[in-house]
């Protein structure tokens, strides 16, 4: 599936609750909670870097990249910072290299999405 800017998600499903999400922001902040609840995320396995992989974090410690110097949008999650400034498919690509870089191969959580103008 492709991801653009007329889709947008609207809710993250941790087993039988529902999380409602306004944006892609949101749903960043929602899977850090959830990979920390989990016990998947811990501060020993950041960073957790950028799907690139080319000196951007997703999720870090502390609100910066590699290089101080590379731009990015932080929101603090409990003891995490994630980097929310991307596109939509992105946003896509850095929640599948996450659940990689931290080998969760069978996550219980399910995503809704909503489209706009189609």
């Amino acid at each position: 599936m492709e991801f653009d800017d007329s889709i947008q998600p609207r809710a993250f499903f941790d087993r039988a609750l529902q999380i409602a999400v306004d944006n892609w922001t949101d749903l960043d902040k929602q899977l850090v909670a959830w990979l920390a609840r989990e016990g998947h995320l811990t501060k020993a396995k950041l960073p957790i870097h950028n799907h690139a992989h080319r000196g951007k974090y997703f999720i870090n410690d502390k609100p910066q990249h590699r290089d101080a110097h590379f731009d990015g949008l932080w929101h603090q999650v409990g003891d995490f910072y994630v980097d929310t400034k991307y596109n939509a498919q992105a946003h896509v690509n850095n929640l599948l290299s996450t659940l990689e870089q931290l080998g969760v191969h069978d996550p219980h959580f399910y995503l809704a999405f909503r489209t706009s103008g189609r």
